[in-house]
């Protein structure tokens, strides 16, 4: 997921896949927890603009957020610390 929304591409996942990746009402994508609901959310990220570009926004921002250089080494940090 980190990947793609670096890349500017929204995610389709599950709401597990979804866990600790911010705020689900705010996700960088559609969460869904069927193969239908997923294979359905894949086709209106795809046939509509407006929902991809708030997902491909959502998504840089939860990257932003949550996982910058910086957040990531002060949580290894403590991680090791403790």
């Amino acid at each position: 997921m980190l990947d793609a929304w670096a890349a500017g591409i929204p995610v389709c996942g599950t709401s597990i896949a979804a866990e600790g990746m911010g705020n689900p009402d705010a996700w960088g994508g559609v969460i869904a927890n069927s193969v239908e609901d997923l294979a359905d959310a894949a086709f209106q990220l795809h046939e509509s603009e407006n929902l991809w570009r708030t997902a491909r926004t959502r998504g840089r921002g939860i990257l932003e957020e949550l996982f910058t250089e910086a957040k990531i080494t002060a949580v290894f940090h403590t991680a090791i610390a403790e």
